[in-house]
């Protein structure tokens, strides 16, 4: 089972580390508009199926807390171990595979350099806002429910044509290259998920 595993984080890694690499490329060649543009416009499904690929699979933070038992620990801080060991999990750091390699061909092809830094690291936060979403919906069948009905329905009225939401999400990620208050907002967004995650 363990042989499994490995092989599935390596095959994961491959293929997000590939995408970083590739996908400016890969939009290029394909004609399929401005390569960065087209990215973001598709950042709010990369956000979509994250959250659902880690309600399946990622384990929730299990804290072996019986040798803390023993010391003279308060409960909330072995809430908060437990909460920033997720920090270590595959589903966070398998992510870097893909922004780093992507940040790095950014740069390569001219985007501004602390601009393309602080996109990078709006997203990257945005991606930890949905390990601790994912803890609250696990936690929580209103949330569980309320977040499905949202990927549903926005998937339904871009599959029926009827509303594209990334026309609407795209300047949102793009805001996070063209200033620096958009990444407050983000590491709010995380912040607040890491409270009721802890709540």
């Amino acid at each position: 089972m363990r042989i499994f595993i490995v092989f599935a984080i390596l095959y994961f890694a491959l293929i997000f580390l590939s995408l970083g690499v590739g996908a400016y490329f890969i939009i290029e060649k394909l004609e399929l508009g401005e390569p960065f543009a087209v990215i973001n416009r598709y950042l709010l499904y990369y956000l979509g199926f994250d959250i659902v690929f880690r309600y399946m699979l990622q384990p929730m933070p299990v804290t072996d807390v019986q040798p803390l038992l023993y010391q003279p620990l308060p409960k909330k801080l072995v809430v908060h171990f437990s909460l920033l060991k997720t920090f270590y999990s595959f589903f966070n750091w398998s992510h870097l595979l893909f922004l780093i390699p992507m940040t790095i061909v950014l740069i390569s092809k001219g985007n501004e350099t602390a601009a393309t830094l602080l996109w990078a690291l709006g997203i990257y936060v945005l991606l930890l806002a949905n390990n601790f979403l994912n803890i609250i919906i696990n936690q929580k069948t209103a949330v569980f429910i309320g977040v499905a009905s949202l990927v549903v329905g926005i998937g339904a009225l871009q599959y029926f044509e009827i509303f594209d939401f990334t026309l609407v999400t795209q300047p949102l990620f793009l805001s996070l290259y063209d200033a620096a208050w958009p990444l407050a907002v983000a590491i709010l967004i995380a912040a607040t998920s890491y409270f009721y995650a802890f709540t």
